[in-house]
């Protein structure tokens, strides 16, 4: 709840930063029209009165000082911190209690009820903060356009006339309504993000599945022979190897080990081959103890060369399953990689099995 409530404010301080930006600026521009329309009109006729002309140069230069501001914290990227809080608060008290003031002289209080019914329609206010913004402003208006004298703080509340509550009140009324509704819309949008989020992700995983190995994270065969394929048809004849490789006596572990050990097994050399065998190389599971990899721009002798060494550090590596340290030995087949997965795959079986035949642990190239 603490995480949705976070991120809630972190938005609507957002989008108000967004709307005090813009607003704070076309007010400064209006603003500045009309005290230069004022002027001339005053400076053909001395007697002619403006409504609130001697506050003008204050709220122009108010809201640039804020347009600055709220420019500086959407460029810093600053948003949901403390200090937009208080910027924004700043300039939404600033504002009602301007328009108390322009409404001393207003018996109808048009800026008083235009600024709390505005605010609370245009900005996203949470309702404590709504609370103590508009309980202020009525202490204010209350204040500056009471006409009353009473003797006691308790005899100056119950003589309040009741239209001074009224503008606050009904300011109120609008922000809950609209911090209400914006509630429900972005818990629905957040609900929504987080069920696609959950979607793609549940999607990468069965996109995972269909060409990955589940046990090993290799490539399946299904996968690695389109993508042997997809390259032999590209490549233009160059030189391009493919070689199996089977761990001897495999069944031997898990019989002796267990099963989980020889998955074990299996893992830590999924690891080593893709470790070894590196990008621009594939490698895959073939199934059980059966690996397969595809080596473009490698000739059979380079690709035979690199079996050797694998295959030596194979028979030294240590592989642990608790408190056992298993050795292996593993038998190579490679075949030259020519015209489809589906034409060298038996050559590099072929090869295998021979090395299966002459006494396992060792290379065998294919001759044909």
């Amino acid at each position: 709840m603490t995480f949705f409530n976070d991120r809630l404010l972190k938005a609507a301080s957002k989008t108000n930063i967004d709307r005090l930006y813009k607003l704070s600026w076309a007010i400064a521009i209006i603003t500045i029209i009309y005290f230069l329309l004022s002027l001339i009109e005053r400076l053909k006729n001395k007697q002619y009165i403006v409504y609130g002309y001697d506050s003008l140069p204050f709220i122009i230069i108010t809201n640039i000082c804020f347009g600055l501001l709220f420019y500086y914290v959407r460029r810093q990227k600053s948003e949901g911190t403390k200090k937009a809080y208080i910027i924004q608060a700043a300039y939404f008290m600033l504002h009602l209690f301007l328009s108390i003031l322009l409404s001393i002289h207003d018996q109808y209080m048009n800026a008083l009820w235009i600024g709390c019914i505005g605010m609370g329609v245009l900005f996203l206010i949470p309702p404590l903060v709504g609370v103590i913004m508009y309980v202020l402003t009525f202490i204010a208006s209350a204040i500056v356009l009471s006409s009353h004298d009473a003797p006691t703080l308790f005899e100056w509340i119950t003589h309040v006339p009741t239209h001074l509550v009224i503008p606050e009140g009904l300011g109120f009324g609008a922000s809950l309504i609209v911090w209400r509704n914006y509630t429900k819309n972005y818990k629905q949008l957040l609900l929504t993000n987080i069920e696609q989020q959950q979607l793609a992700e549940k999607n990468a995983s069965l996109q995972a599945l269909a060409i990955q190995d589940r046990l090993t994270g290799l490539f399946n065969r299904t996968h690695f022979a389109d993508l042997v394929n997809t390259y032999l048809n590209e490549s233009n004849h160059e030189d391009a190897s493919i070689l199996i490789i089977d761990i001897d006596f495999f069944k031997h572990v898990n019989d002796h080990f267990g099963h989980p050990a020889g998955d074990q097994v299996l893992k830590v050399l999924s690891t080593i081959i893709k470790q070894y065998f590196q990008h621009p190389n594939l490698s895959a599971r073939l199934g059980g103890e059966e690996f397969i990899v595809f080596l473009p721009k490698t000739n059979i002798k380079k690709a035979q060369d690199l079996s050797e060494t694998l295959r030596e550090n194979i028979e030294k590596y240590p592989f642990q399953y608790k408190e056992h340290t298993i050795h292996i030995t593993a038998s190579f087949g490679i075949a030259q990689a020519i015209h489809s997965f589906q034409h060298c795959y038996p050559k590099a079986d072929q090869a295998l099995y021979l090395a299966k035949q002459l006494g396992r642990n060792r290379v065998v190239v294919s001759a044909i």
